[in-house]
C-alpha cells in the first residue's frame, strides 16, 4: 500500500552511542539542558507531535518482542497543498500541538496514532519494529501491517550521523515477514480496509490519499531525526543528572 524510503543528509553532533541511549531510555525523563528543566525524552524529541509513549521491556531490555506504544498527531496544525509537488506539508512556524485542556472537539477529526508496534531487532546502527495484527480474517498466523525501520552509521570521526535512513511499510506483509508485501487478491482487500482504519474519518489528511500520507510521515521524519542535533548532544551529556529512570 505505502512504501517510503528516506534519507537525511549529515546529523552533526549526534552519534550512534547517543541514538541507541535514546531509543533506550525514550519513556523516561531526561534534562533538556537549556533550561535545566526535566521531561519525558518522547516530548523533547517531537514537542509537537507527541502525545505519549510506553515501553515493555524484555529481560529490562529495549531488544527484540519488547513493545512500543507510539501515540501522535502528526503534523499537528499543519497544512496540505495537493498543488505542490516538492512541498505538499507546510507547518509554519507558530503551529502548536494539542494539550489536555484543549476541547476534545479541537482534535478529535485529526489524523493521529496510537499503535503497539513489537521490536524484531534493536542495535548500535537501527532499530526495525512491526505492527502485527492477529484475526481470523487474516489467516491461522499473525500477520505484520505494518513496519518502520530506522538505521544510521558515524562518520569516521564519530562527530555526525551519515547514512540516516527511514523506511516505512504500511499494508500486509507476507507469512513470517517483516518487509514483504504480500500481493494477492486478498491483500488488496485488507490494504483497503487498513487504509480506511489509518486515514478514514480525518480532517487534516486527504481521504485516501496514501501519497499525502507518505508525505507527511516524511516531514515528521525529518522533524523529528534533523531535529536531534539542536537537544540530543545536550541531553546525552547531562544524562547523569537526569531522573534515576533513565540509564
Amino acid at each position: 500500500m505505502l512504501y517510503m524510503d528516506l534519507r537525511y543528509k549529515p546529523i552533526v553532533g549526534v552519534n550512534s552511542t547517543m541514538m541507541t541511549w535514546m531509543f533506550e531510555n525514550m519513556a523516561n525523563n531526561a534534562t533538556y539542558a537549556p533550561t535545566n528543566e526535566t521531561f519525558p525524552m518522547y516530548l523533547i524529541f517531537h514537542p509537537r507531535d507527541h502525545v505519549v509513549h510506553e515501553v515493555q521491556k524484555v529481560n529490562g531490555t529495549v531488544s527484540r518482542g519488547a513493545h512500543l506504544t507510539w501515540c501522535e498527531m502528526i503534523l499537528s496544525n499543519c497544512i496540505y497543498n495537493k498543488n505542490s509537488a516538492m512541498e505538499p506539508w507546510v507547518c509554519p512556524p507558530n503551529a502548536k500541538g494539542f494539550i489536555r485542556s484543549d476541547k476534545e472537539s479541537s482534535w478529535a477529526k485529526k489524523y493521529k496514532t496510537k499503535e503497539k508496534m513489537v521490536v524484531n531487532w534493536f542495535r548500535s546502527t537501527g532499530i526495525e519494529f512491526s505492527r502485527i495484527e492477529a484475526s481470523p480474517l487474516l489467516g491461522p498466523k499473525p500477520r505484520v501491517v505494518a513496519t518502520t525501520r530506522h538505521t544510521w552509521r558515524d562518520s569516521a570521526a564519530g562527530t555526525a550521523l551519515v547514512g540516516m535512513r527511514t523506511q516505512l511499510w504500511i499494508g500486509l506483509m507476507d507469512i513470517n515477514t517483516t518487509t514483504k508485501f504480500n500481493t494477492s487478491d486478498f491483500a488488496n482487500s485488507v490494504n483497503e480496509f487498513i487504509k480506511f482504519q489509518v486515514m478514514g474519518g480525518t480532517s487534516d489528511l486527504p481521504t485516501q490519499n496514501v501519497t499525502a500520507l507518505g508525505w507527511m510521515n516524511a516531514l515528521h521524519f525529518v522533524e523529528e531525526y534533523g531535529g536531534t542535533k539542536t537537544w540530543l548532544p545536550a541531553v546525552w551529556r547531562a544524562r547523569k543528572q537526569a531522573s534515576p529512570e533513565v540509564g
